[in-house]
């Protein structure tokens, strides 16, 4: 008995290792952007970072449709800065938020062949990535880390687009 106790756990570890968000990037091939910046007030810092991420997206077959509702990108960055302490903290987040029907609301819509109208906003893909540095090399640090989250997006967008890269 433990012995399948043990073998259903670890085919259940194994079933559960993907990413939630895999497959959720399919058929995106524009999208608009959106940024939240909290705790610094530098505008020219906050332009560089915008800058930052539509240079990104250039380079891939993913335009930038800032006209279009959805799907969204939204780059959220929170700071935490202190006069007095020489450490600061950084919470950076990019997500990706489409309309979605629920799957009842599908169904029900096929079986009486009309188009819902009850969309909801979800997101389909997010990454987060938490930090400390020194106050002096915080915006530094937090630049590499927007580029790792993009280039860690365009992956899974090529994963789940792969006749896109050519």
């Amino acid at each position: 008995m433990l012995k399948w106790i043990c073998i259903i756990n670890l085919m259940s570890v194994l079933i559960a290792k993907d990413k939630w968000y895999d497959g959720n990037l399919k058929g995106i091939d524009e999208i608009s952007i959106a940024m939240n910046l909290k705790g610094v007030e530098n505008e020219l810092w906050k332009n560089k970072i915008l800058t930052f991420v539509e240079l990104g997206f250039s380079e891939a077959d993913l335009r930038l449709n800032k006209d279009a509702p959805m799907p969204k990108l939204i780059v959220d960055i929170y700071i935490v800065q202190s006069a007095a302490n020489p450490i600061s903290s950084y919470m950076i987040s990019i997500s990706i938020y489409n309309y979605t029907v629920s799957e009842s609301e599908y169904f029900k819509s096929m079986a009486d062949s009309t188009i819902t109208k009850k969309f909801m906003t979800n997101r389909i893909y997010e990454e987060e990535v938490v930090g400390q540095t020194s106050s002096e090399t915080i915006y530094v640090e937090m630049e590499k880390v927007i580029i790792s989250l993009i280039q860690q997006f365009m992956n899974q967008w090529y994963t789940d687009n792969p006749l896109s890269q050519f």
